[in-house]
């Protein structure tokens, strides 16, 4: 077993450590976001648990962190459109963008679930604390809500269960999440979601102009690859495959290069116009799929990979 396998291990035993101590406090702490003028702005708010409340939290996300002691973990942005059951990522703290707004200490105290609050809440932490003043945060999307207003007893139902809020002020909590950060060590279990929590759309973004900035140049041309920079742009599971892309560097090859490589692994989706210079793929997806490596023989890995399943092909 690996010194890095064994560390993962230990900080899951530590987060089970962690919420099973005495004394325990929580706060559920809100992640408000808005489309600013440069950038997404990201603001936080908070509610403090009633005690009576704080151990059927903990022993909810107990459960889920026990039934996940024996997945594999991979370190976040290797393989990164694999999706593979019974696996997360890790990733160190330092290496997360914009973690000083989204885990700050939230200012506002909110004194009840308001309607404006509701509407603008994107995600929502549970912070447990404990007397040494260490601390777990489990991290979960917010997705959506509907709420009934009847005299002065508020009531509103998450689609995902998510949260719920009574009179009594008793949660109802989900029995997913999206990741946990203990110590330095951020647990990710959807990544789509975790990236959106700390803003990776503004990284995906800049990968998806280089790369189109580079293929806008090359010594061919691309039918319809303004059509495919508009198309994935627009598209933020199509967007997030451009880490990977940029990563492989199969766009910056030359028209030379690529007939070569696809000489020996012949694309189907792909055709090439010698005398004009032109790539021309059947679809978007294929055109990702090319770029993404998912299709040949890896020029860096010499792996073959059969398209969209990422399995491999017997030599």
């Amino acid at each position: 077993m690996s010194e890095a396998h064994d560390g993962h291990i230990l900080t899951i035993t530590k987060i089970l450590y962690h919420l099973a101590k005495p004394g325990l406090t929580c706060q559920i702490v809100y992640t408000m976001k808005e489309k600013g003028e440069e950038e997404i702005e990201s603001s936080l708010s908070y509610m403090q648990l009633d005690r009576n409340t704080i151990p059927e939290i903990a022993n909810t996300c107990i459960y889920f962190v026990k039934n996940r002691q024996d997945w594999k973990f991979e370190e976040y942005g290797k393989n990164k459109d694999d999706e593979i059951a019974r696996k997360y990522r890790t990733k160190d703290l330092k290496e997360i963008p914009k973690t000083r707004k989204i885990l700050a200490e939230p200012v506002q105290f909110e004194q009840e679930v308001s309607e404006n609050l509701i509407k603008n809440v994107k995600f929502i932490q549970f912070r447990f604390f404990t007397s040494d003043g260490k601390k777990a945060i489990f991290f979960k999307k917010f997705t959506g809500s509907k709420f009934l207003l009847k005299e002065k007893l508020r009531y509103h139902v998450i689609k995902a269960g998510i949260l719920s809020f009574s009179d009594q002020n008793m949660v109802d909590l989900p029995r997913e999440f999206d990741c946990i950060l203990y110590g330095s060590q951020m647990l990710i279990f959807n990544e789509a979601n975790f990236e959106e929590l700390f803003d990776y759309q503004e990284i995906h973004e800049k990968d998806h102009r280089e790369v189109f900035k580079t293929l806008e140049k090359a010594d061919y041309s691309i039918v319809e690859l303004e059509k495919y920079k508009e198309q994935c742009f627009h598209d933020p599971q199509k967007l997030r495959k451009f880490a990977a892309i940029k990563e492989k560097e199969l766009y910056k090859m030359n028209l030379s290069e690529i007939k070569r490589l696809v000489k020996v692994r012949p694309v189907n989706s792909l055709h090439i116009d010698s005398a004009a210079k032109e790539l021309e793929f059947d679809t978007v997806h294929a055109f990702l799929d090319f770029f993404n490596d998912n299709h040949l023989t890896s020029p860096f890995t010499k792996t073959n990979y059969l398209s969209q399943s990422k399995s491999i092909e017997s030599t």
